[in-house]
């Protein structure tokens, strides 16, 4: 559950201090994204987000900033943070960082599971591969003291939630099931690619927020969290067409090898493991459903239904 602060006028005012972005009018709290307070700021010259940290250490809030300003370096679309009177892209306030960034204007996409919008996925697919065209060789400073959603940080999350030791065994076995081989290329992942964190406008990306889960590991995770935001349908599990529309137009961009493709399945089912340990108890049985789903296919038939 997204734990937010409120803030009062006399607060936001005194966290706009810090900055010369002229006069508070108003602020709102942004619903969908981030599990961090996210509110929207008008001033006297113009919009602004502020993105409070709830849970995060300041190495965490630097390597996030770090990362922004080498992508927008690098023409993607993101956010434009503003740095504050003295100069720093993260502030403090009640001993949590914060960071303020310009507004970006758009609209979230259709959401893919009631409707999907083909040209809209192909500039969100076409731009994520660009992204780790760009990404694959850069590593900022802090970039290991960002959770890495290992095999083992998922089977530690589960076991946190619960006591079940049949539910654990259950758990155990679908991850020693994954292959997910070291060799796979690496670099730095988004990880939450819903359409809640995608801006645009006239069907182009104005903008990819949220970068609060990003951290190092395979690039096909990133594909597979497309799939699972984009080609997912309930009730269903994923659908093969959009599955292979969404590889074939990455591929367009960013060439992806025989084991990429081949293990882009374990990469799908690990972020449905990963979505069940973070879920609670009483989801347990629908959420299993979604890997008994991927079990059915086998990574042999997914991998002929995404490259046929």
């Amino acid at each position: 559950m997204k734990n937010t602060t409120s803030f009062s006028q006399q607060d936001i005012k005194i966290l706009l201090s810090q900055y010369a972005i002229g006069e508070y009018i108003s602020s709102s709290l942004f619903e969908l994204g981030s599990e961090q307070t996210t509110l929207l700021i008008t001033t006297s010259k113009g919009n602004y987000v502020l993105k409070y940290y709830e849970n995060r250490s300041e190495k965490h809030v630097h390597f996030e900033c770090s990362l922004l300003k080498y992508l927008r370096r690098n023409n993607i679309p993101v956010s434009s943070i503003i740095t504050n009177i003295s100069g720093s892209d993260m502030s403090m306030f009640n001993n949590h960082p914060f960071v303020l960034s310009a507004f970006i204007e758009g609209t979230h996409p259709n959401d893919p599971k009631i409707m999907l919008n083909k040209s809209q996925i192909f500039e969100v697919v076409k731009t994520i591969a660009n992204f780790h065209n760009i990404i694959v060789n850069y590593r900022p400073d802090y970039l290991f003291d960002r959770e890495i959603f290992s095999l083992e940080y998922c089977m530690r999350e589960f076991c946190s939630r619960t006591n079940n030791s049949e539910r654990i065994d259950w758990m155990k076995k679908e991850i020693e099931d994954l292959q997910l081989p070291e060799f796979l290329p690496k670099g730095i992942c988004h990880a939450d690619l819903s359409f809640s964190n995608i801006l645009i406008q006239n069907n182009s990306i104005t903008g990819i927020l949220d970068f609060d889960m990003s951290h190092f590991t395979f690039l096909i995770y990133d594909i597979a969290s497309l799939l699972y935001w984009w080609a997912w349908a309930p009730q269903k599990g994923v659908i093969p067409e959009r599955a292979k529309i969404i590889v074939q137009e990455y591929v367009k961009k960013r060439s992806l090898t025989k084991e990429e493709m081949y293990h882009i399945y374990d990469a799908l089912k690990f972020i449905t493991l990963l979505g069940i340990a973070w879920s609670e108890e009483k989801d347990y049985e629908s959420n299993k459903q979604t890997v008994e789903f991927l079990n059915s296919i086998g990574r042999e038939q997914f991998y002929i239904f995404t490259t046929s």
